[in-house]
């Protein structure tokens, strides 16, 4: 591949991301609904033509917002090896490193949680994606957790798990709604999380 053939190639790639960046800042605005195609393109600073060599339509993009949030949350959260001693910390860390995710990527993460729902089978599909990977990851914890003795045995898992996912989205999208998710949202909002899935609300039998 000769030099003009690379630089191009860099400039697709680069016009493109300012295409999706452009749609993360409209969809994040003006919601789903309420955004046109027009608001990307005046946006981007980008013609109509343009915007078509890159992606079908207007849902294309969206999707694309949703599929790079899902991807890096997938990334961000490792399996736990329930055998090592550090077991609840790995548990820790993956909610701590998820909610870190939502909080350096905000834009992203309001689509996904305010505006991706229901939207089309495509998105759903993704966030079902998801879902069962968190939801999995959470179950086999739980299984592995009370076999090695560092939690109780639980009787419903996937119910158990679907609260704490469910419950990180609800903190996230009530803190992005009212501007308090900062750089140290990730250790406070883990940490609580955290507290509330292995401790619960009663006190302590003494």
């Amino acid at each position: 591949m000769d030099g003009r053939v690379q630089r191009a190639k860099k400039r697709r790639i680069k016009r493109r991301q300012q295409i999706i960046d452009a749609a993360a800042e409209v969809f994040s605005t003006k919601g789903y609904y309420n955004a046109s195609l027009n608001d990307l393109l005046k946006t981007a600073n980008i013609a109509r033509g343009t915007f078509y060599l890159y992606f079908e339509n207007f849902d294309a993009v969206f999707l694309e917002l949703v599929n790079q949030l899902v991807q890096l949350l997938i990334e961000a959260v490792s399996p736990i090896d329930s055998r090592a001693e550090d077991a609840m910390e790995q548990l820790l860390k993956n909610i701590e490193n998820a909610v870190r995710v939502l909080t350096e990527h905000q834009r992203l993460a309001q689509i996904l949680l305010r505006e991706a729902v229901a939207i089309s089978g495509e998105v759903s599909k993704r966030i079902a994606t998801l879902d069962q990977y968190m939801n999995a990851m959470l179950v086999g914890a739980l299984t592995k957790g009370a076999i090695a003795g560092w939690i109780r045995d639980i009787e419903h898992k996937q119910i158990i798990a679907t609260i704490m996912v469910g419950g990180m989205k609800e903190v996230i999208l009530q803190m992005l709604s009212q501007g308090n998710l900062q750089e140290e949202s990730p250790e406070i909002v883990a940490g609580a999380l955290f507290d509330y899935g292995t401790k619960g609300l009663l006190a302590a039998v003494k």
